[in-house]
């Protein structure tokens, strides 16, 4: 796969954030190809934030899944059950399933 963007593009102040667990190994997410592509990215010039989350705190989890929950109120879309249960909602958050968000030029996040 190739990346490629146009010499004369416009710049956006648009951030990628991928949120994942080096020490957890997902079902159905291939994080190592992710990670590739997103170091990629970054050779481009694209604002890209890689976070792993591997001895983080049930609390600074919880931290981070809330600035995924913004961009799902915002989106309309219902995002807790990807991430946890009801009970625990962000227990999932970036470890078992990783996450990406895209934040807009205001830096709200505009997808999840």
């Amino acid at each position: 796969m190739s990346i490629h963007l146009s010499e004369n593009r416009q710049t956006r102040s648009t951030r990628i954030v991928f949120y994942y667990d080096s020490s957890v190994q997902p079902k159905d997410c291939d994080v190592k190809r992710i990670l590739d592509i997103l170091k990629r990215l970054r050779g481009l010039e694209v604002n890209v934030k890689i976070v792993d989350m591997d001895g983080y705190s049930d609390e600074e989890r919880t931290r981070s899944y809330f600035d995924a929950i913004i961009g799902a109120v915002i989106q309309r879309a219902a995002i807790r059950q990807v991430f946890g249960s009801r009970k625990m909602p962000a227990f999932l958050f970036g470890g078992e399933v990783p996450a990406l968000l895209i934040y807009d030029e205001v830096l709200v996040v505009s997808q999840v």
